[in-house]
């Protein structure tokens, strides 16, 4: 018994060691790229049109819900109606839950890379009279 304690002691010490074993990694800069920009827009639009069917999913199982539970009295309840309703609800609440994440993420990542694709034109006023500058 001792010596199996022994044996998992040091097995356990072994996989702790490893697991504080260090690397040094050389970051690396980020390249604003006109595909990342793309990318970021179309995650943007997928997580926005994730999120605004999630939320009307969600808003017609409330409604059958809510259309059930005003004639709760009756004899016609229909328990179909009230299953369809929470199924509705929850996968609604699931589909926002998941697209609003890819919205925002997709967002930010156009944002930070809207230097890439961002192309203008300026008349400048300068020592030598008006310029016309284009930046790409």
């Amino acid at each position: 018994m001792k010596n199996q304690l022994f044996a998992l002691v040091l097995i356990l010490m072994t996989c702790s060691l490893q697991a504080q074993t260090t690397t040094t990694t050389c970051i690396t800069p980020k390249i604003q790229t006109a595909e990342n920009y793309y990318s970021g827009v179309k995650a943007r639009k997928i997580g926005s049109t994730i999120t605004i069917v999630g939320a009307l999913t969600g808003g017609l199982g409330l409604l059958l819900l809510e259309r059930n539970d005003t004639r709760a009295t009756s004899i016609h309840n229909n328990q179909d109606q009230v299953y369809g309703g929470a199924a509705l609800f929850v996968i609604g609440g699931i589909m926002t839950n998941i697209g609003i994440p890819i919205w925002i993420m997709g967002s930010v990542k156009a944002a930070s890379n809207k230097d890439a694709v961002a192309r203008e034109v300026r008349v400048r006023l300068n020592e030598n009279g008006v310029g016309l500058v284009y930046h790409f």
